[in-house]
């Protein structure tokens, strides 16, 4: 078997780090509760690092058959715990309510009487909260009407005699047609771009849909996506019932079928009210437009608590691994934890979020690694085998430094 130059830098890393764990246990005579908490530390450091890497590495390779960029909207899903509550109510809104708005049809009208309809009667069975965020202001009108006009300039500019000329003067057309393409779908008040996103609502075309256990996207009309949800909506409240009698509770498998339907539930939700956004920023690129969905606060940004997880983990686990502030990091790591303990708790009266690991009761792995950390913070081990011990050495010299000075001199 062949190793890479990162895999062979990890071996090194962890040699490395094990070697530094005997060599600190030796300069302190051996005491057994050094290393302990030394090893403690460096567990907890090393599976802290290499969870956020793991999650950072997942956003630098993006989305492909075989990678989904890292999400903590997965595990608000299918927690059932306060903080899943407080951080679906937080960051993923109300989904259900977004793509029912925009995706409610006004008539009742088969796909192919939709197709046979006018630009103009699409345009008016597109769905209010979507139209109103497809509707044109005077200001990208204007906009519009002045990149035209200066396309249309540029093109009369050029002659049309030689060879070159032409192929000059026909490349300035085909920008200027551009823009007046843009720009007449703006003069239609955004007609064309409406009836475009009603032919979606009702059937006439398809748009790449996320299913469970579906590898890549599926073609879907929204009535296709609603109908999936609401195969899981049946399913779920099924399942609810078998729960409520004590049908599969003793060994288990009821509940985690619960709580695996809920996570594919909530997550086909997010899925789908993401694809509405998704098409109309589409709609509103191609015609021109700014995207006019309003962007979330950046309090309410997942995907920035994303990017924040993935390099926080990485920062606390390097911080426990060299040492350096060492418990400024163990109550980071406990934080962390504590807030993941109350994402998903195993309480008896809560089931357990897939994949569940064993038969937890009150205590999980989050709450014993956040009670180790508390251990770890209570004793000078970044003194023992850190970066601390230098600052430490700094700091009592200067103070050491600074007595002498005030003693020596006259009073």
């Amino acid at each position: 078997m062949s190793l890479s130059p990162l895999d062979i830098a990890v071996y090194v890393g962890l040699v490395g780090v094990v070697i530094a764990l005997f060599v600190a246990t030796a300069q302190n005579k051996w005491q057994p509760r050094v290393f302990a908490l030394l090893l403690l530390r460096l567990a907890i450091g090393w599976h802290f690092c290499f969870e956020g890497l793991n999650k950072i590495h997942s956003h630098w390779v993006g989305e492909t058959d075989t990678n989904r960029p890292f999400t903590s909207a997965n595990y608000f899903n299918a927690g059932d715990g306060p903080g899943a509550e407080l951080a679906r109510k937080q960051f993923l809104g109300d989904p259900a309510k977004t793509y029912t708005e925009r995706l409610t049809k006004k008539e009742e009208v088969t796909a192919e009487q939709f197709r046979a309809k006018s630009v103009a009667e699409k345009a008016a069975l597109c769905p209010d909260a979507a139209a109103r965020l497809l509707d044109v202001s005077d200001e990208a009108f204007a906009k519009a009407q002045a990149v035209y006009d200066q396309a249309k300039a540029d093109a009369d500019k050029l002659p049309s005699g030689t060879d070159a000329e032409k192929a000059a003067k026909a490349t300035a057309e085909s920008k200027m047609n551009s823009a007046k393409a843009k720009l007449e779908r703006q003069r239609n008040n955004g007609e064309a771009m409406k009836a475009d996103y009603a032919a979606w609502v009702y059937g006439a075309v398809k748009r790449d849909a996320k299913f469970k256990a579906i590898t890549g996207d599926t073609p879907a009309t929204p009535e296709e996506w609603l109908d999936t949800i609401a195969v899981l909506e049946k399913e779920l409240s099924g399942r609810h019932e078998r729960v409520k009698v004590d049908l599969g509770v003793g060994n288990g498998l009821e509940v985690k079928r619960t709580a695996a339907i809920k996570a594919d539930l909530n997550a086909a939700r997010s899925d789908l009210a993401k694809a509405t956004d998704e098409f109309l920023a589409e709609l509103k690129k191609d015609a021109g437009l700014e995207a006019t969905t309003p962007a979330p606060p950046w309090y309410a940004d997942i995907k920035l608590l994303d990017k924040v997880t993935a390099y926080g983990l990485t920062a606390i686990g390097v911080g426990l691994l060299i040492g350096l502030f060492t418990r400024l990091w163990c109550v980071a790591g406990i934080g962390f934890l504590v807030m993941t303990y109350l994402t998903a708790p195993p309480w008896p009266w809560l089931p357990p979020p897939p994949p569940s690991e064993g038969n937890p009761l009150f205590v999980n792995k989050n709450l014993i690694e956040a009670i180790a950390l508390l251990a770890v913070l209570c004793h000078p081990t970044g003194r023992w085998l850190g970066l601390d011990a230098v600052i430490d050495a700094i700091w009592h010299n200067t103070a050491a430094k600074k007595s002498a000075e005030a003693q020596a001199s006259p009073r």
